[in-house]
Order: structure tokens, then C-alpha cells, then sequence
């Protein structure tokens, strides 16, 4: 066992003996293992800049229809299908003219809406 931790001891000197001869002061070597560090650190970065993007919804789905700016034409839409479901949809306004009116509700006042709005 001696033995072989002596050739070990050896075949590192050994080693250790090139290296410095090859590169005395060293600058070889540290800037293989300044560019090793800042290489992982880059990819750990990477990691984690993926792994928030994912996770907070950056790489989200597509939109749904509610989503694009018609939402008024897709409740319409919502309720002439109801109405039509129920089986009473002859007493709809004339053909072509989906009547549903904005009524106010505790869920809607303007007292609980925190958006500005201009009233004139």
C-alpha cells in the first residue's frame, strides 16, 4: 500500500514538475479555471432566468377570444346560445339584433372600480 501511494505521490510531482514547466507562472491554469467559473455561472443564469420565465407565465398559451378585445361580442354570443338551449328564442329583437344591456350590479358599481375613468 505504501507503495502505490508512493507512485501516486510520484506520478503527481511528476506531473506537477510539466506543468510547471510548461507554464511557470501559472497563468495557464488560471485562466482555465477563471473562464470554467464564469462559464457555470453563465449556464446556472440561464437556468434560472428559464425556470422564472416558465414559472410566471412569460411562456404562456395562446390567447383565448375573451382576451383579444371582444368580450362584448362573445357574451352576446354566450347568451343567445343559452337562450337558444332553453327553447325560447322567439322572443329575441328583430333578426340580427342581439339586445343585452349593461345593468348595474354590486359586482360592477363604479364605487368599486379602481380603474380611472373619464365621466363627462
Amino acid at each position: 500500500m505504501t507503495i502505490c501511494l508512493c507512485n501516486t505521490v510520484l506520478a503527481l510531482t511528476e506531473g506537477a514538475k510539466k506543468v510547471l514547466q510548461t507554464d511557470p507562472h501559472g497563468l495557464a491554469l488560471t485562466l482555465v479555471s477563471v473562464c470554467t467559473v464564469f462559464l457555470c455561472l453563465l449556464l446556472l443564469f440561464g437556468i434560472y432566468q428559464l425556470m422564472g420565465d416558465v414559472l410566471t407565465g412569460k411562456f404562456s398559451r395562446k390567447k383565448s377570444p375573451a382576451q383579444d378585445g371582444n368580450e362584448e361580442e362573445l357574451a352576446a354570443a354566450i347568451a343567445l346560445a343559452l337562450l337558444l338551449e332553453e327553447g325560447s328564442g322567439t322572443d329575441c329583437a328583430p333578426a340580427g339584433k342581439i339586445t343585452i344591456k349593461k345593468t348595474e350590479s354590486p359586482w360592477n358599481a363604479p364605487e368599486r372600480n379602481f380603474r380611472r375613468t373619464n365621466f363627462k
